[in-house]
């Protein structure tokens, strides 16, 4: 069977019809072109097969929007209508070629579900199908359809020569035989396939006259250049002439036909979106224009998509079905689409850029699944939705965080982005709260949520002391970071006890440099010295900052002091001078008007068994010397020598413990405590320098030379 003009009798009907069929020109910006008409390609055969081309809840959307409010029960957008079950179907008998699915029926199906039902059943785009129900009888933009138009409604059994057939009456039965005749056009096994084959030159009519004899109407060549294009000839077998292409939109003139030209300018006054786009793109302002530059991609934008993506070099326009254009420019647009654009995390763009005044002018613009923000300083940095409304319930950029100025960083659930004037953070409940200032900046340069210092435990807190200053302190899962002046320094769990134990910051003062380890112990440089702990006990001492001095000169815990095992204690001379002693695992310092200077325990057992400093030796004056194995040091009055050389085992390559740590301390070497191949490199060297054997084990001989 071969379907002509819809509802055509005869040459003198053509034109009435046609009229009652016009629509007006849609409001838009893409102005459609005759000489954009291909009659070898009115349409794409991936547009025409698109089984995916719409949704059910789109069609649905898109029938409210072209009819609007309806007049009677009929309009498509209200329209319902019990279906029946259809099996599925084959080519025709002779070749048993599969057509379309199963179609199964239900009560009260709307038109769209009809629509979409029969999209899939039979692999013929939904838009294929609503173009033509409007060619046909301008059903999709229609507000009080009679009955009569509906029973017709795809013109599928109604050729120009008799009248329509009535077994094909009824809005589903047309809606599924027209798609399936579509279908079946399009088939190599079907009967009509080498009718207008695909790839051949045949001689179309431009009205039924071409046809008469003799014929009062031209016929036109054309290459039949895809299966779409052969089906929709198959199903109208007319061409638009110059004079009905000249007037799109309305009426040529007694030659003129309209339905190929009609489905090709609907189709494409509705779904070419990347045409719709480029024009309104050419409509913006000339500043957004400019800002966005030039095309970069129009990768996203297929002729089967529902919403059209373009890449500019500064930027992004969307546009999508029965939606606006959306355009992001400018830093915005920039981060927008290095995130990924509409596909990325982000999402498609909500809405315009708006402007924001706070500490200058700055920009933000909505997306599905977040923001991003462009400071007054032209940075731009997205923001989550989670992290947006943290953000604004805090002030936003008028706020005390100022304007974002990383991007954000994710470890699993775990977030944080840092701002001018501090770092919004997840903390150990899971929530998101805020880390001010320097500590939160430093916190974002170590690591953030993947640093060592943890996730935020509480609050920043201000400290004040009578002495040292005021800061602020805040506690994480591993620590504690202190501020002073702007200054950040972290102090781990395992020295807060020896910390608080010494009486805090009122005691200890700020830290500094980070906190240190030998074994259990753990120390830290503070502003009155340095703070020493064990994992093995809570107290704590505090090593005076001119003590702490000579100790770190002598080599630190790695040398032959160790660490300190009790706190400063008042000692005087004979003379009532008084001084100060912090005794060590390995000697003492002892602090007197005569300076401070370390003791080794070789000197410091006989000093203490000659009573120490209210002996006749009182307060020590030099330094103590090692020499040959054997300790000197220089008292007030005389001086003690220790009068046995040390002893020192014989160490070499994977040796370990604190005659190591002497020798690594002594070669000024990394102090661990380990001999490892470093070591022995160094045992070499300096054996070489003294003339010994250079076998890298350390004996006697080199013991000696060491000192």
């Amino acid at each position: 069977m071969r379907k002509l003009l819809a509802n055509i009798f005869s040459a003198s009907a053509l034109l009435s019809l046609v009229s009652s069929l016009l629509v007006a020109s849609p409001a838009s910006a893409y102005t459609l072109k005759s000489a954009d008409f291909n009659p070898s390609y009115i349409i794409s055969d991936a547009q025409f097969f698109d089984e995916n081309a719409l949704t059910e809840a789109q069609i649905q959307a898109f029938l409210q929007l072209k009819i609007g409010t309806c007049s009677n029960t009929r309009c498509l957008n209200v329209y319902k209508m019990d279906t029946f079950d259809r099996a599925a179907s084959v080519i025709d008998t002779r070749s048993n070629a599969p057509l379309c699915l199963s179609y199964t029926g239900g009560v009260k199906e709307s038109a769209a579900r009809i629509i979409y039902k029969v999209q899939k059943a039979c692999h013929i785009s939904a838009k294929v199908l609503l173009v033509t129900l409007q060619k046909e009888q301008g059903l999709v933009t229609a507000t009080a359809p009679s009955a009569g138009k509906l029973k017709i409604a795809m013109g599928y059994g109604c050729p120009d020569t008799a009248p329509c057939d009535s077994q094909y009456f009824g809005f589903y039965n047309q809606v599924y035989k027209a798609a399936s005749q579509l279908k079946r056009y399009t088939d190599r096994n079907s009967s009509y396939w080498n009718s207008k084959k695909v790839g051949t030159t045949v001689k179309i009519g431009y009205h039924p006259r071409s046809f008469n004899s003799p014929a009062t109407c031209k016929k036109k060549s054309v290459y039949i250049g895809n299966k779409a294009t052969h089906a929709l000839y198959l199903y109208t077998p007319y061409t638009p002439n110059a004079a009905a292409l000249a007037n799109l939109w309305g009426t040529g003139n007694s030659c003129s036909s309209y339905g190929n030209r009609n489905f090709w300018r609907n189709y494409n006054a509705w779904f070419n979106l990347k045409a719709e786009l480029l024009a309104r793109v050419a409509a913006l302002p000339t500043a957004t224009k400019n800002s966005l530059g030039t095309v970069v991609s129009e990768a996203s934008c297929p002729d089967t998509t529902n919403t059209c993506v373009i890449n500019y070099q500064t930027g992004v326009v969307t546009f999508a079905l029965m939606g606006t254009l959306q355009v992001s420019f400018g830093p915005i647009g920039t981060a927008y689409k290095n995130s990924g654009g509409p596909s990325g995390p982000l999402g498609a763009i909500v809405g315009a850029q708006e402007t924001i005044t706070a500490g200058g002018t700055g920009y933000r613009q909505q997306f599905v699944s977040g923001f991003i923000y462009q400071a007054p300083k032209g940075t731009a940095f997205a923001l989550t939705k989670a992290m947006n409304d943290f953000y604004i319930a805090n002030g936003g950029p008028a706020g005390s965080l100022g304007w974002p100025a990383s991007a954000a960083r994710c470890v699993s659930t775990k977030c944080d982005q840092l701002f001018d004037n501090g770092l919004i953070i997840t903390n150990t409940s899971g929530q998101l709260t805020t880390v001010p200032e320097a500590i939160g900046e430093t916190l974002f340069g170590v690591g953030g949520v993947n640093s060592a210092w943890g996730l935020p435990t509480a609050t920043r807190e201000s400290v004040t002391t009578s002495t040292f200053g005021n800061g602020a302190k805040q506690t994480f899962h591993n620590g504690v970071a202190f501020e002073k002046n702007g200054d950040v320094t972290f102090v781990r769990n395992t020295l807060i006890p020896a910390l608080t134990a010494v009486g805090g910051q009122e005691t200890a003062g700020w830290p500094s440099g980070k906190t240190q380890s030998s074994g259990t112990n753990r120390y830290q440089v503070f502003t009155a010295g340095t703070v020493f702990g064990s994992t093995a006990k809570r107290s704590g001492i505090l090593l005076p900052t001119a003590m702490a001095k000579v100790w770190r000169e002598t080599g630190g815990a790695g040398a032959y002091l160790g660490v300190p095992t009790a706190a400063a204690q008042p000692v005087t001379n004979a003379q009532s001078v008084a001084g100060s002693v912090v005794t060590f695992a390995g000697g003492a310092i002892i602090s007197s008007p005569s300076g401070v200077f370390a003791q080794p325990s070789g000197i410091r057992t006989k000093y203490l068994a000659a009573g120490g400093p209210a002996s006749s030796y009182g307060f020590p004056i030099a330094a103590p010397t090692l020499s040959g194995g054997v300790w000197t040091q220089k008292f007030q009055v005389g001086k003690i020598t220790t009068s046995v050389p040390t002893t020192r085992a014989t160490i070499q390559l994977g040796s370990r413990g604190a005659d190591v740590r002497y020798l690594q301390s002594k070669l000024k070497l990394k102090v661990d405590g380990i001999f490892g191949p470093k070591t022995r490199t160094a045992v070499i060297a300096f054996q070489k320098s003294r003339k010994l054997t250079a076998d890298g084990i350390v004996g006697p001989r080199t013991w000696v030379a060491i000192g």
